[in-house]
């Protein structure tokens, strides 16, 4: 079946990329796929949170829950609720033990401040960058997260502040 081989194939190059730990990769959707993922997929996150995150607070797993909560978080805020997915995140970031997993802590940092942007919160976002620009550096140093990554934020941090000129040049930078 099509369906099968697809997801076999999706399966087997998302597992090389993690195991390779060569970043997630960039895979194209069919318009079909995209369709059907955006139905199901906020339902199958909702479920997932509700029960995961019961389940592993039942037996005392907080950084767990957190995980999922993040997961959560990020999808809902990529599925056009920016406003849901702060929230979540800010109770994932609770939830977690950061020196167990840097990487997720960066990567909810990161998203909150982009949804930050998509709700128009920029001092907020700005603010939360400027605090975070260290944890960014040592892990821009190691590896896990561009310089690239932590500019573009700053210049859609800049547009939406009005500071058009400095958002323009960091942005071309990042292009460039």
């Amino acid at each position: 079946d099509e369906y099968i081989e697809r997801r076999r194939h999706l399966f087997a190059l998302c597992r090389k990329h993690r195991l390779e730990q060569l970043g997630p990769p960039i895979i194209e959707y069919t318009p079909e796929e995209t369709r059907i993922w955006r139905e199901v997929s906020p339902r199958l996150d909702e479920l997932h949170v509700r029960h995961a995150c019961s389940i592993y607070l039942r037996y005392g797993q907080r950084h767990l829950a957190g995980r999922a909560m993040i997961g959560h978080a990020i999808h809902t805020g990529l599925a056009g609720g920016p406003e849901t997915a702060l929230q979540l995140i800010s109770n994932g970031l609770s939830l977690i033990e950061g020196h167990r997993e840097p990487d997720l802590v960066i990567a909810a940092v990161h998203n909150q401040i982009w949804f930050l942007v998509d709700c128009e919160r920029y001092d907020e976002a700005r603010k939360i960058l400027f605090l975070n620009r260290g944890r960014f550096l040592r892990a821009t140093a190691s590896g896990h997260i561009s310089d690239l990554k932590m500019r573009w934020l700053e210049g859609r941090i800049d547009a939406g502040r009005g500071q058009l000129a400095r958002s323009e040049e960091v942005l071309r930078e990042v292009r460039d």
